[in-house]
């Protein structure tokens, strides 16, 4: 019976035990065996049973227990089978720097991204040679085709001038994006004045030619001792300037690009043309031409935030400029020049843009390289740290060559994230890589942008034609159109002020207040710019004084010609330090004078946020602004002065007419101050002596002042001591008297005292108790 029973349980034992032992325990992880009596095949090979008993395949090709082999290792691996150790190809080194950049943004051009975002990816990786057809194509989506303008369903002129980058990049035709651009341009600046300068070595005149409403109008202007006058022989408004609104004809400001023809070849001379802008008293020089006849455009334009609308915007219309330039139209066919640079704000990354454009046009002006100077922090960044605006800047200086770069890019590189990004941004990383490239290239990878070779084409695409595209004359004395445009050295209007072409050129003003080396040097009989004029035959030496011109030594500001009165610009001596007034030319805060800061624009003028100074009346004598004009000689008085000769300066009283006086340089008629005074002065002393008065009584009569030999003041003590109230019975039943004491006589005054008025208090008292 026992042993019935234990062959059951083998029996049990070995049916439960034989399903599990043959499980088939291979996985993807560990080399498992079912069965360790079969053969094995693979010598070395170490093999589990599903017990996770461990067996190698010994060299007799039977299993056995690993940890009863103490054998030597053998160099045969197990499955995969063993090979000989191989030479493996060294790990590529980590990504870094530049290339991890790349590779970031890369991945995550991959994801949604926003509109401005799409944009400067696709510039920034396909200046690398990316592929950017994806981000190209999504970009494309969000256009509203039909007008030619981003986005769609709200289309404004950023977005559209960032979109027509992204099609310029790509070499599409980008023309009906440009004309939407375009039909958001408008006049802009109506509330300064625009003039006109004619400067010339001898008197004559000058015909001004112009069309309004289709009409075309003549009119001319005899310069006589550079005061310009009018065809009744008048002086003009301006008197040394043509006013376009006054003396021309207002409508020539209401468009954009006008032009105006001067012609002044009947004069025997050398002949300066200016076209300036004076807002207050701040002057804007657009540009200086030495020549007899000239074609001025009026460019007074600007950007409004969308197509059709006629209200200016700063931003809208930089972005618009810097789109359109970099794809290459000119900055003077667009003709905003003007506005940009005398609406320019204290923002950083409007600033950079700026330089960017006027790069690109060769007319970068220094003051605007120190402004960027002095913003730059001592880590080299620009606007507080922020990384697009750094970028920017370091993009719009690329060219340019200066410190502040290195500076600059050091900074980017201490910000650059482990992961490559700058702040985890496709923004801003996009435009740090843009800026270390320093350009934005046309992409190679589409058509008509460069040729089998690699050089870049002179052909824009745009559709079914190509605009060709010139360069400058960047060599005036080769004999080689270096720009193709079939006009060479001299003859090309890019060579007008190189000195290969006898003319100097525009100093760092924009003018020409530092026309080369003839200037200071007019009576030396040498030639010192060897343009073969000698001194006064020399245009450089119209407006010295020693050529009879009289402009450095008149005692009054020649604006443009001197940076103040008869000192620096064309003159030989420098203005002395803190000299400069308002609105004259300057080159830091020293130049001008206290309560002035020098501007962006190289002017003297107020600090930002203080109060305007004006000339707030024009009859007094006084230089109530301080700017060193006075009444209606400061162009604050232009209005009320309207048709009056300035007031005749003067030295001394003896230069003036009787009854006047030489008060700030200028007649003015005499004033007696003395018999003023005098009333006002017995005026304060009567006042004086009445409040006095009046406090001296009022101290004396309570006893804060006693007055010499005066009695003591009796208190009711001692009035109760000396007197003694006595009652008196009635003599009659119907009559009851009381007869009040008696009192030494005294004066009473009119006004009592408290404590008077405290003592009949008391006494009246007493009185009402005897009558008890």
């Amino acid at each position: 019976m026992i042993k019935k029973r234990i062959g059951l349980y083998i029996f049990l034992l070995f049916t439960l035990i034989y399903p599990i032992y043959s499980i088939d325990c291979e996985d993807n992880a560990t080399r498992y065996i079912n069965n360790p009596e079969e053969t094995c095949y693979i010598v070395g090979g170490i093999y589990r049973t599903c017990d996770n008993i461990e067996l190698i395949c010994s060299e007799e090709n039977v299993w056995l227990l690993k940890s009863a082999i103490q054998t030597e290792p053998t160099e045969t691996e197990p499955t995969p089978p063993p090979t000989e150790p191989t030479e493996t190809e060294p790990t590529p080194p980590a990504l870094e720097g530049n290339d991890l950049s790349y590779v970031w943004l890369e991945n995550v051009s991959n994801k949604p991204m926003k509109f401005d975002e799409m944009v400067y990816a696709a510039i920034a990786l396909n200046n690398e040679g990316k592929e950017v057809g994806d981000i190209l194509g999504r970009i494309i989506e969000q256009e509203d085709i039909d007008k030619g303008c981003w986005v769609k369903g709200a289309c404004d002129v950023k977005s559209t001038s960032l979109g027509l980058l992204s099609l310029y990049i790509s070499n599409s035709d980008y023309t009906k994006e440009k004309d939407w651009i375009l039909g958001a341009l408008t006049s802009a600046l109506k509330e300064g004045e625009w003039l006109i300068e004619i400067e010339s070595s001898t008197n004559g005149t000058c015909s001004l030619k112009y069309t309004v409403n289709n009409n075309p109008i003549v009119k001319s202007f005899t310069i006589q001792d550079n005061i310009i006058l009018n065809d009744q022989g008048k002086p003009t408004s301006a008197k040394y300037y043509i006013s376009i609104s006054k003396d021309l004809d207002s409508s020539l400001l209401t468009k954009v690009n006008n032009q105006i023809d001067i012609d002044c070849t009947s004069i025997q001379g050398n002949i300066l043309i200016t076209q300036l802008y004076r807002e207050n008293n701040n002057y804007y020089i657009l540009e200086s031409v030495p020549s007899s006849s000239y074609s001025l455009i009026i460019k007074n334009g600007c950007f409004s935030t969308s197509f059709g609308s006629k209200t200016c915007d700063y931003e809208s219309s930089l972005y618009a400029t810097w789109s359109l330039t970099e794809s290459g139209l000119s900055l003077n066919e667009l003709g905003v020049q003007t506005y940009l640079e005398t609406e320019l704000d204290n923002n950083d990354l409007h600033r950079a843009m700026l330089i960017r454009i006027l790069e690109r046009n060769q007319d970068l002006k220094d003051f605007y390289l120190d402004a960027m100077e002095d913003t730059q922090r001592n880590d080299g960044a620009w606007a507080a740290g922020d990384i697009f605006t750094t970028s920017f800047s370091i993009f719009s200086l690329k060219n340019i060559g200066t410190d502040m770069i290195d500076l600059a890019i050091s900074f980017l590189e201490r910000e650059r994230k482990p992961d490559g990004s700058w702040n985890g941004n496709v923004k801003d990383t996009s435009m740090a890589l843009i800026a270390i490239e320093g350009s934005i290239e046309r992409s190679s990878n589409y058509p008509g942008s460069e040729t089998p070779g690699g050089e870049p084409t002179d052909e824009i695409p745009t559709g079914n034609e190509t605009i060709p595209v010139f360069g400058r004359e960047d060599i005036c004395n080769d004999m080689i159109d270096n720009d193709e445009d079939d006009l060479t050295d001299c003859s090309d209007p890019d060579c007008m002020f190189s000195s290969d072409c006898g003319i100097a050129s525009p100093g760092p003003n924009g003018d020409f207040t530092d026309l080369a080396d003839e200037i200071g040097l007019c009576d030396d009989q040498i030639d010192n710019d060897n343009d073969f004029l000698i001194d006064c035959e020399d245009g450089e030496c119209t407006f010295d004084s020693v050529c009879g011109n009289n402009i450095c030594d008149n005692g009054e500001w020649d604006y443009p010609d001197e940076d103040d009165i008869d000192c620096g610009g064309i003159c030989a001596s420098e203005c002395g330090e803190g000299d400069v007034s308002e609105g004259g030319i300057c080159h830091s805060d020293s130049d001008c004078k206290s309560f002035l800061v020098c501007g962006d624009n190289g002017i003297c003028e107020e600090p930002e946020g203080a109060e305007k100074r004006i000339e707030t009346d024009c009859t007094d004598g006084f230089d109530n602004d301080q700017d060193g004009d006075i009444d209606c000689n400061d162009f604050d008085c232009d209005f009320y002065c309207a048709g009056k000769e300035p007031e005749e300066k003067c030295t001394a009283d003896s230069d003036c007419k009787t009854g006047e006086e030489c008060k700030n340089g200028v007649c003015t008629t005499k004033t007696t101050t003395k018999t003023n005074t005098t009333t006002i002065i017995i005026i304060i002393v009567i006042i004086v002596l009445i409040i006095g008065g009046i406090v001296f009584f009022y101290l004396v009569k309570t006893g804060k002042i006693k007055l010499p030999g005066g009695k003591k003041k009796s208190t009711f003590d001692a009035f109760k001591k000396e007197f003694e109230f006595k009652p008196t019975f009635p003599t009659k039943p119907s009559t009851q008297q009381s007869t009040k004491p008696a009192t030494r006589p005294f004066t009473k005054p009119t006004t009592k005292s408290k404590e008077e008025m405290e003592l009949d208090k008391s006494i009246k008292e007493a009185e009402e108790l005897l009558k008890k």
